[in-house]
């Protein structure tokens, strides 16, 4: 779904840590003690943006002065593995042997300043999350330190872990939304749906399509969920210029709360010299029904 690079810190050495079984000085252990339960939320606390996970984890496989790891970052276009699953990163006190972390590269204080950058790392990190739950057996829901602790599986977050010291993801973080896609990816309505697509388009309809999912989110939609009613409409001609016109005379027909998202797309249309192919279409499509009607 989602491209991911490794960037393990248990094959670099940071001086300020101690030399762990494996003969490398790293923040975290080879190996684990307890059976993954729970998947915990983080953010670094760095500034956002793409190739914001290399950099954090750049910093903790090399000067990073205390305990810092995680199994997992994302940012806004990349995943980041640093630790692997079975073994132990250095990220929340009393729940490390037993659990997965995973890294938003932003700051708390950011959620909800910027729906792009927002949307981009929280698609990334539930695609992760999912990817975990399905493997190891997790239900997709929120739970406490006292949960945790008992053995019950969820996704927590580090400040419900470590609530003394530690107030990340934040209070402004978008659980609700989270673990929506989290659930959507875990069942298969995004992943395999969103996969096929991607997979029957050329280079360029891809470059096309990245472009739209620019101007949609800078409109402040859910790009994903938007393209995800397109492919609804039209599943049998995926990655079609076709797909998008009609889609868009279906939206128009049913505009709830896609008005600006509309606006956006017909500003790319132009922009790309697609409304002549749009009216040509069009016009296509009257005739053959037109010549239906007579046939009938």
């Amino acid at each position: 779904m989602f491209d991911e690079t490794q960037f393990l810190l248990s094959q670099r050495n940071n001086p300020n840590s101690r030399v762990r079984s494996n003969g490398v000085r790293w923040w975290g252990y080879p190996s684990r003690t307890g059976q993954i339960t729970c998947i915990v939320l983080h953010t670094t606390e760095s500034n956002p943006g793409d190739g914001s996970a290399r950099r954090v984890a750049g910093w903790q496989a090399s000067t990073a002065p205390a305990p810092s790891s995680y199994h997992k970052l994302v940012d806004t276009g990349n995943i980041v593995q640093t630790v692997l699953d079975e073994q132990t990163a250095f990220h929340a006190v009393g729940f490390n042997s037993f659990s997965l972390g995973l890294s938003f590269s932003t700051r708390a204080s950011l959620w909800g300043r910027n729906n792009r950058t927002d949307t981009a790392m929280l698609e990334r990190g539930a695609w992760v999350a999912a990817q975990w739950c399905k493997k190891y057996d997790i239900p997709v829901r929120l739970i406490t330190n006292s949960q945790g602790r008992r053995g019950v599986k969820g996704i927590i977050t580090h400040a419900a872990v470590d609530p003394g010291r530690r107030s990340d993801p934040g209070p402004n973080f978008p659980m609700d939304r989270f673990l929506s896609m989290v659930k959507e990816y875990v069942d298969g309505k995004q992943e395999d749906e969103w996969e096929v697509f991607w997979m029957s388009l050329s280079d360029s309809e891809k470059e096309v399509l990245k472009d739209f999912i620019s101007a949609i989110e800078e409109e402040g939609t859910n790009a994903r969920s938007f393209v995800r009613q397109l492919l609804t409409f039209h599943r049998e001609e995926r990655g079609k210029l076709q797909e998008f016109i009609e889609a868009i005379d279906y939206m128009n027909s049913s505009p709830r709360g896609q008005g600006r998202a509309l606006s956006a797309l017909w500003r790319e249309a132009g922009a790309r010299g697609w409304l002549r192919d749009i009216e040509k279409f069009r016009e296509n499509r009257n005739y053959e029904t037109e010549e239906l009607e007579e046939t009938s």
